[in-house]
């Protein structure tokens, strides 16, 4: 992602809760964007070098005050979690796969539960890091798939124009901005293998859920996602959210059964069946009716009409299968329901003798 990419990306990972980590070569500018992020938000800015830490950096010093019953040891609030526990911040944790493992662990909450030590976070206190590639090139800390799976991971790929660009709104001297515009490559651009094997998990999947109710555009939706599930299911994810034929859900048929009627039909239609759509309103039916049997309820009379109108038009199977789970509920009647229509009647029987 181009810098001006993951800057632009960052409101929707602080509003999701969701903490980016952004890998790439030293130099490049990973530092600089959170830090123009924070002035142009007005965020207090908190730079956090991992690799230059020890755990009592980051705890702070202790002492001995007095207690309830004696002298006890406490630790004095470090500035940074104080101004975390205050709020309207960026704290970058920058280098982290060069910390000793042992300060990984202890901002393993931090990045978790936003909360250090007791402390608690204020809403306002955003959180970043920044990770170096696994290369020769540096010497590097292996991070576990616990810490890894916690982050949304973006790859840096400054472009040489974004370099230029901060050159010149910086004052450099004209004559390296010069030599860089005719001599691109050495600015040391070239690519990077970072080795992260991404893939698709529950937390991920959560994450990922957080972020797209923020309404990110596409073209930033795209790279989050890569970053959270990995290409391949980021691939057909979009591909999902694309396509015409959305799944019916229970909502659907219960209050606007007059407008997806014909839908239903159509993906009942054996020449172009979509029963694993179809099944989605099905399973979410049974849930509901389920769920309120066990406070002895309902659905009311309409919604019950157009379930049962619903079950007419679907497949033969999946309709056996809704009408045996919702017959099964002590409550609502419903397999008198079914038994009193000629069609839902015809329905059991061909299911039960396919069965046998």
């Amino acid at each position: 992602m181009r810098l001006h990419d993951i800057k632009q990306s960052l409101p929707y990972f602080f509003k999701a809760g969701v903490v980016p980590c952004v890998w790439g070569k030293h130099g490049i500018g990973k530092s600089q964007i959170f830090r123009q992020y924070a002035e142009e938000n007005g965020l207090t800015f908190v730079d956090i070098r991992l690799g230059q830490l020890e755990v009592g950096d980051l705890l702070g010093l202790p002492e001995i005050v007095d207690g309830t019953n004696g002298k006890i040891t406490a630790y004095a609030t470090p500035d940074w979690l104080e101004v975390a526990k205050s709020g309207n911040c960026l704290i970058l944790w920058d280098e982290l796969n060069r910390a000793r493992p042992d300060v990984l662990q202890a901002i393993f909450q931090a990045v978790l539960d936003f909360q250090y030590h007791g402390v608690k976070f204020a809403p306002t206190t955003y959180q970043a890091v920044a990770c170096n590639p696994n290369s020769i090139e540096y010497q590097v800390t292996e991070l576990d798939a616990a810490l890894m799976s916690r982050f949304c991971h973006i790859k840096a790929t400054p472009s040489n124009s974004e370099w230029i660009d901060y050159a010149e709104n910086t004052k450099h001297h004209d004559s390296v901005i010069d030599f860089i515009k005719q001599y691109p490559n050495m600015l040391g651009n070239e690519s990077v293998n970072y080795n992260l094997d991404i893939k698709p998990n529950s937390r991920a999947w959560t994450m990922l859920s957080r972020i797209m109710s923020t309404k990110p555009p596409e073209e930033l939706l795209t790279e989050i996602a890569a970053g959270l599930i990995g290409l391949a299911a980021t691939t057909n994810f979009i591909e999902s959210i694309h396509e015409f034929e959305k799944p019916i859900h229970a909502v659907d048929v219960f209050d606007n059964w007059t407008e997806i009627k014909d839908k239903v039909k159509k993906f009942s239609n054996p020449k172009g069946s979509r029963v694993d759509l179809l099944k989605i309103a099905a399973d979410e039916i049974i849930k509901i009716v389920h769920n309120l049997a066990k406070d002895n309820q309902d659905i009311n009379a309409k919604r019950k009409k157009n379930v049962i109108e619903f079950i007419k038009i679907i497949p033969r199977e999946l309709a056996f299968a809704v009408m045996r789970e919702l017959g099964a509920v002590g409550v609502g009647k419903w397999l008198e329901e079914f038994t009193g229509d000629s069609e839902l009647v015809k329905t059991m029987r061909e299911a039960t003798i396919m069965e046998d």
